[in-house]
């Protein structure tokens, strides 16, 4: 998914990535000149998924994107 984030960035695209803001995922979307989204997710689901769609689903509608992988 970095690879991709990455060279639509590298094209002109206007790339957002949903993660979590700790971690080296979000580090290297900055860098790589992408829009960091903080998503508050676990790596298991749980009782807590309902909130993390949510959320993401939020992120979603602000965005609007033409394109999401």
């Amino acid at each position: 998914m970095s690879d991709l984030a990455a060279a639509q960035a590298a094209a002109g695209n206007s790339v957002a990535v949903a993660c979590p803001n700790s971690g080296p995922l979000a580090r290297w979307v900055r860098r790589a000149g992408a829009t960091h989204l903080d998503w508050a997710a676990r790596r298991s689901p749980g009782p807590h998924l309902v909130g993390e769609v949510r959320r993401l689903a939020a992120h979603v509608q602000e965005w609007s994107p033409d394109i999401v992988h």
